[in-house]
């Protein structure tokens, strides 16, 4: 499910992977964002990162 794009000496937290991916989609594929978020929604519900 999730490639190695993110260097493993990163300290990005799990939530801001999924943003991170919603964010650089969003400039080709909308829907594919929108599957991200969706993702990061149904992971994390109650984090106030994804709202």
């Amino acid at each position: 499910m999730f490639d190695n794009s993110t260097p493993p000496d990163s300290k990005m937290s799990k939530e801001e992977y999924l943003l991170s991916r919603a964010k650089e989609a969003l400039a080709t594929d909308i829907y594919a964002a929108k599957s991200w978020l969706i993702t990061a929604k149904s992971l994390f519900p109650h984090s106030a990162k994804v709202q």
